[in-house]
């Protein structure tokens, strides 16, 4: 099947950034006519550049690569640092949740809650309405590998609500340049899901931080809490507890 293919590519490519078709059709014991065809596919969903005879990971693959190879990556930490938020909320509670692996887990946990749940990813969507969790889904253009809904629809929708916690994800921390995303239409996602937002969580591992992508989402300063499966350093410990930011990590549960 292509997606099983495509995954497998794709986590060939985390080892070897550049691979010729000849490789990879021995690799998967497939034809090369077959792995032209992937990959003419990948290269539409943009998370793989092909050049004459070969193929190499596409710029911002991180935030692009298929749903299923995102999940894989250190998936014991995203499903602790989900276990950690999700012992925040409480019956009763509104919650708006970004899109992410790490907040896809969040939503299997707080399914079963009472509580309202807002969200533009359908993989969220779809893992909060597992139980008692009432479920809003925004309107805008669908991202099909992501499956998430962006752009002014999707933003507007949020401007309607008001809930207790905004539940956000990362591509990059940076002291200086705050939360930043690839794409300019998830940073602004990030912005109208916050905007209502009482209390502001972000949820990063620790290979975020010291990263400053394109598009700048928030303000570092901005969030009340910080949910992260490392100690960060003592540089950013420091900027946290200046800036009345808690600090929630798996291996202590509290710290900074």
């Amino acid at each position: 099947m292509y997606d099983q293919r495509r995954d497998n590519i794709l986590a060939l490519l985390e080892e070897k950034t550049s691979l010729t078709v000849k490789d990879l059709s021995d690799l998967l014991a497939v034809s090369e006519m077959t792995v032209r065809r992937d990959l003419l596919k990948m290269e539409k969903e943009g998370i793989v550049q092909r050049s004459f005879g070969g193929v190499s990971q596409a710029k911002g693959l991180i935030l692009e690569q298929a749903i299923p190879m995102r999940a894989a990556n250190m998936p014991n930490a995203k499903r602790r640092m989900a276990a950690l938020a999700a012992g925040l909320i409480d019956d009763g509670d509104s919650v708006a949740l970004d899109t992410g692996t790490t907040i896809s887990e969040l939503a299997k946990c707080v399914a079963k809650k009472n509580i309202f749940v807002v969200t533009s990813s359908i993989h969220v969507a779809i893992a909060a309405s597992q139980g008692a969790a009432t479920v809003r889904l925004s309107g805008g253009e669908l991202n099909k590998t992501l499956f998430t809904l962006f752009g002014p629809a999707a933003e507007e929708h949020y401007k309607s609500l008001n809930y207790k916690y905004a539940f956000v994800g990362a591509a990059g921390i940076s002291l200086t340049e705050g939360v930043t995303e690839f794409k300019e239409d998830a940073a602004a996602l990030k912005r109208a899901i916050l905007g209502q937002a009482r209390i502001k969580a972000l949820l990063a591992d620790h290979t975020k931080f010291g990263e400053a992508k394109l598009f700048r989402a928030e303000a570092l300063s901005a969030f009340d809490i910080l949910i992260t499966d490392k100690t960060p350093s003592k540089e950013y410990l420091d900027y946290f507890q200046e800036n009345n930011i808690r600090v929630i990590t798996t291996a202590a549960k509290q710290g900074g």
